[in-house]
Parts: C-alpha cells; sequence; structure tokens
C-alpha cells in the first residue's frame, strides 16, 4: 500500500482512485474501505487545497448523452495573463467530451468545443427522435444569438437549459470537475503560460477520463464506460 500511495502518478488522486488501480492491476486484492482505513493509519488521507464544498444533490442522467453540461473556468499561469478553459462532461459517463484553452472568452470559443463534443460523443449515443439537455449557466459566452444558431441546427437534438434559472438543478458536476481540475491539478504546478496550460490539460484530462471513477461499479472509468467495456479484472475484493 506505501508503494502505491507514495507513486508520483497517484501523489493527487483520490484514494478511491489508488486502491482500484492497485485492484485492476491484481497487484492488492483488497476492498476500498481497507484502503481508507490504511490511509487514515498510515498517514496518506488525501486533503485538496481548501475550498468550501456545499452539500448538492444535482441532476442525474439515466444513460449517456442525455445530460451534458457545459461550462469556463479561468486559470492564471505565472505570467498572470487569464486563460479561459472550456469544458464540456457527460453527466452519466463523467466524460470530458471536450474542452478548450484560450486567451480570450467569447461564443466561438464555446460553439468550437460544443460543436466537437456533439458531433463526435453526444449524437452517436442518441436514438432517432431523442434530446439531449445542455446545461449552461448565465454566463453570456453560452447564452446569446450564436449559440442559439448552433442549437437550432441540431434540430432539437440539443437542447439548452439555464441552471438554476430554466431548471431548479445547479450546474454543480462540471464546476466539481473544474475545482478537481484546478485544487487538485494546476494549483499544485508551477505553470509559465498559456501554452504550459494547454500541455497540462492534454495530460490531465486523457488521465481523468481513464481513471477510475466512484460513480461507476467495479472501478470502471468514464472511457470504459462509454465504450462500454468491462474493467480487466476477475474477482474484486467485497
Amino acid at each position: 500500500m506505501k508503494k502505491h500511495f507514495e507513486d508520483p502518478e497517484n501523489k493527487h488522486v483520490p484514494i478511491y482512485v489508488v486502491a482500484w488501480r492497485a485492484i485492476r492491476d491484481k497487484a492488492l486484492s483488497v476492498s476500498v474501505a481497507t484502503w481508507y482505513n490504511y490511509a487514515r493509519i498510515l498517514g496518506y488521507s488525501r486533503h485538496a487545497l481548501s475550498y468550501r464544498r456545499p452539500r448538492r444533490h444535482g441532476i442525474r442522467a439515466a444513460k449517456p448523452g442525455e445530460i451534458v453540461h457545459a461550462d469556463v473556468t479561468i486559470f492564471r499561469p505565472r505570467d498572470n495573463t487569464r486563460v479561459y478553459i472550456y469544458i464540456i462532461i457527460d453527466n452519466f459517463l463523467r466524460k470530458i467530451l471536450g474542452w478548450h484553452a484560450s486567451m480570450s472568452a467569447h461564443a466561438g470559443e464555446f460553439i468550437s468545443t460544443l460543436e466537437n463534443a456533439f458531433t463526435c460523443f453526444i449524437k452517436p449515443k442518441l436514438h432517432a427522435g431523442e434530446q439531449s439537455i445542455l446545461m449552461v449557466d448565465d454566463g453570456s459566452e453560452s447564452n446569446n444569438e450564436t449559440v442559439q444558431h448552433f442549437l437550432d441546427g441540431t434540430h432539437g437534438a440539443l437542447r439548452k437549459l439555464v441552471a438554476q434559472k430554466d431548471i431548479i438543478f445547479s450546474n454543480s458536476m462540471i464546476e466539481a470537475f473544474n475545482k478537481v481540475l484546478k485544487y487538485r491539478h494546476l494549483f499544485h504546478h508551477d505553470i509559465p503560460d498559456y501554452n504550459g496550460v494547454v500541455k497540462h490539460l492534454n495530460g490531465f484530462i486523457h488521465e481523468y477520463n481513464s481513471r477510475p471513477h466512484c460513480a461507476h461499479q467495479f472501478g470502471r472509468t468514464p472511457d470504459e464506460v462509454f465504450d462500454g467495456k468491462n474493467p480487466p479484472i476477475t474477482d474484486i475484493a467485497g
């Protein structure tokens, strides 16, 4: 366990990720609960940098593509410029469907990210006549004529709802991811500029989509759930 906790690859990931990686690799077949117990005993408990985390019960999808969330968050690298990070995440899969980093915030950046996610990931999961809900906040980058024109072009396949305005639910799922991205990853690195941010995002998004997620049984990853694959293990400790 100490070897896995001290592995640099596991330094800033949650304990359940460390546990499922070991289980899937058949390195140590003990329950996830046991990993938590020994993490506390051995002093390997995970603590993200401090931020307030309100208790929320968000909206939940029953299948891939049913609900997707979009948001933009800002990160400042060492040169103190603003880097706008656009993210699209699937509610059911917990998979990042699309992302884009830009030095500016406007509808064009949002549309290019959304269009790629819709074409490559959302639309293939929809059957004829089905509709996907796009949840956004009330920011101007996602609520304008350009965005509406794109949505009209999907012929009803993608319907936008503004969180806590058109629907009672908040956009908490993607807000939670943004905090993971920044407080568990970006803030832990000395990133010099925009290019450095893009480099880190390339690595982190791939790692996030391919690591075990607590929302899925048997330590399945978002990529595995999207592809309909089971984890490469034959028996799992209870």
